[in-house]
Formats: C-alpha cells, sequence, structure tokens
C-alpha cells in the first residue's frame, strides 16, 4: 500500500506543479483580454480587476481608426507570400542538399545554415541603404524578399533532416525507373513532407505576423501598416492607451490562434521527427 501511496501523491504533485504553470501562461493571456473588455477610466483605476462594465467600444474605436481589415490584410500578404516562398525554396534547397550528389555539397550546405547565427539588426542598415537605392523602400514586395531570404535557412534544415530520412532505396528505384529529379521531389518527397511543411508554416508565420522591427524600418507609408504597426500607434511619449494598445493585440493573436489549433497535430508531429531524424 506504501508504494501506491507514495506513486498517488507524486502524481498530485506533478499535477498541482503542472496547474500552476499552465494559470501561469494564461494570466497574460487574461489580463490582455479583460484590459481590451475595460473603459481607459476602469484600466486607470485599478489597471488588473476585472472590468465592472463589460464593453467592445474599444474592438468597435480600433478598427474604426487603426483601419484593421486593411492592416490585417497588409499582414495577411506578407505572411501568405513569404512562407509561400520558404516552403518552395527551401523544399527545392533541401532536395539538393538532401538527395543529390555533387562536389562541395557539405560546404554549401553551410553556406545555407550561416544565416542562422546572423541576426538580421546586423545587417540592416546596409540592406536599408541597398533597398533605398533599388527603390523597394516601402513596398510589400521588398520587404516579402527578406522574410523569404531570412526564413530559408530554418526551412532547409527542417527539410533536409526529414528527406534525409526517407530511405535512399526508394529515389533510386525511381531512378531507375526514368523517374527525373522533378519527380521523385514532386511525387514522392514531397507528399512525406506534410509535418515538416505544418511546422515550418506555423514557425514561419508566427514570425512574420508578428514581427515588429523590419516593418517598422522599411514600411512608412501608413496604408502599408501591418497590426503590430497599428498597435504602436496608440502608444505615445507622454501617453499610452493600454486598452486599445491590448485590443489591437487580441486583433493580432487571433488569427495565429486559429492556425495554430488547426495544424496543432501536425506541428507536433513535425518538431518531433526533426528532432529525432537526419
Amino acid at each position: 500500500m506504501k508504494p501506491y501511496r507514495k506513486r498517488k501523491e507524486i502524481s498530485i504533485l506533478q499535477t498541482a506543479v503542472l496547474l500552476v504553470l499552465v494559470l501561469s501562461a494564461l494570466y497574460p493571456f487574461f489580463l490582455l483580454l479583460i484590459t481590451s473588455l475595460k473603459t481607459k477610466g476602469n484600466y486607470l483605476d485599478d489597471p488588473v480587476s476585472l472590468p465592472r462594465v463589460l464593453t467592445l467600444a474599444n474592438y468597435i474605436n480600433v478598427y474604426k481608426t487603426a483601419k484593421i481589415s486593411q492592416a490585417m490584410m497588409n499582414s495577411a500578404i506578407l505572411t501568405i507570400f513569404s512562407v509561400f516562398g520558404q516552403l518552395a525554396f527551401g523544399s527545392i534547397a533541401a532536395y539538393a542538399l538532401a538527395k543529390m550528389r555533387f562536389k562541395n555539397r557539405t560546404l554549401l550546405s553551410l553556406a545555407f545554415l550561416f544565416p542562422l547565427f546572423l541576426p538580421i539588426q546586423s545587417v540592416i542598415i546596409p540592406l536599408y541603404i541597398f533597398y533605398k537605392y533599388l527603390k523597394l523602400l516601402n513596398t510589400l514586395g521588398g520587404l516579402i524578399i527578406i522574410y523569404i531570404a531570412s526564413g530559408l535557412p530554418l526551412a532547409i534544415l527542417m527539410f533536409s533532416n526529414f528527406m534525409l530520412s526517407v530511405p535512399i532505396e526508394i529515389s533510386e528505384a525511381a531512378y531507375i525507373d526514368g523517374v527525373s529529379h522533378f519527380g521523385v521531389y514532386s511525387r514522392i518527397i514531397l507528399p512525406l513532407l506534410k509535418p515538416a511543411v505544418a511546422t515550418v508554416i506555423i514557425i514561419s508565420s508566427l514570425t512574420i505576423w508578428n514581427d515588429f522591427y523590419l516593418p517598422m524600418i522599411m514600411l512608412t507609408d501608413v496604408n502599408l501598416a501591418t497590426l503590430p504597426l497599428k498597435a504602436y500607434m496608440f502608444a505615445g511619449q507622454y501617453r499610452t492607451d493600454w486598452t486599445k494598445i491590448c485590443t489591437c493585440i487580441v486583433y493580432l493573436i487571433i488569427p495565429v490562434t486559429i492556425v495554430y489549433f488547426c495544424l496543432q497535430r501536425q506541428i507536433i508531429d513535425g518538431i518531433t521527427k526533426g528532432a529525432v531524424k537526419g
């Protein structure tokens, strides 16, 4: 009976610890939500208390004044095209590095992965000057190119790990049957990449959708502003409206939350396989 009681006590303790961790993680989101439902006066009286009266006025006001629909469209364009570019170019490059044999393949693989250790902040000044010379500032297309280039190393790493786990005999059998490299890539490899694709989609989408740094520098046209930039418009040197900022953040997190729950199983599967294979 004692070992059983001991195991039961350990289980209760583990459950309690996990519950505390979950509540600690959820509390900021709860605070964000109740702040967005408060009036400005209610927030100034007590920032962490429950709202005296629930109101959706902040959501209506922010949606109109900050042009949330336009900002959401700009963020969606950046995210969709950038992620698509990362998937397309990343999978093709990963196939060449993982399945094709050529001189200096290892050196080229290291060259592709090197930008993982190079933060974008370290090259932002020459990049800004270069974009100004090419007249790519204040263009969504120019920003998409940066996102694709900065996201390729991670995509190539994820896809390469998955492709290396595919038995080489499958590819060789297809080559013997006369299938080209593109045929092997499109018919055999791509269908097996679903977990990795889901992982790259969620990681890259979150990074691009929530990015504030690059849009702030590269986009000065208010009509091209993304959702994070719209939240910043309610912050000032002498006055900050936290109720409206929290409302903007709620608008920001709703789409990525929906995407995450839709791809949750594939994401977990992709991260697990990518960690143990390669």
